[in-house]
């Protein structure tokens, strides 16, 4: 069975508002090109390995929290 992992945006987003954090500045945290995470943050791509490994160690957030699995 194949699983969609989608971004919690919500969780996301509150957390950056929170932190002060611009997608700019989550970009250069996780060094990733901001073209990319703009289109994670918009649903134009799905979040791979890379960006997901990413994104907790910057956040410090657990995977549960920050994305939700689809089946």
């Amino acid at each position: 069975m194949l699983v969609d992992v989608k971004l919690n945006l919500p969780v996301l987003r509150q957390f950056l508002v929170n932190h002060e954090i611009t997608e700019i500045e989550l970009s250069n945290l996780m060094e990733m090109d901001r073209s990319f995470i703009y289109r994670v943050l918009r649903e134009q791509r799905g979040p791979g390995p890379k960006f997901i490994s990413r994104l907790m160690s910057v956040t410090g957030l657990e995977f549960n929290d920050l994305f939700i699995m689809k089946n």
